[in-house]
């Protein structure tokens, strides 16, 4: 089944939308995704366990997906990635 939140990510409302869909809490929860802005940040605002993986197809991505991942590895260089993915309670491998 697909969830649709009327609410966009990073917004916390979205991922608690989903929570209140699935029944559980955010501690009990971990939200997999591989946008550091979007993903990542929305599930560590609402306190869920948050892992970053590699996007699965980076050709096939719309022009500003590809803007905002250009934005993040300027963050990361500037700030260090694990500093960024660490401040909450993100897993990165």
């Amino acid at each position: 089944e697909i969830i649709s939140s009327p609410v966009k990510k990073p917004n916390p409302t979205a991922f608690q939308y989903a929570l209140d869909n699935l029944g559980t809490k955010a501690e009990e929860t971990c939200v997999v995704g591989d946008r550091t802005f979007t993903d990542i940040l929305g599930g560590n605002r609402v306190g869920a366990y948050t892992i970053l993986v590699k996007p699965l197809a980076k050709e096939s991505q719309a022009w500003y997906v590809k803007l905002v991942r250009w934005i993040e590895g300027i963050v990361y260089r500037m700030y260090g990635e694990k500093e960024i993915i660490y401040s909450g309670k993100s897993v990165h491998k």
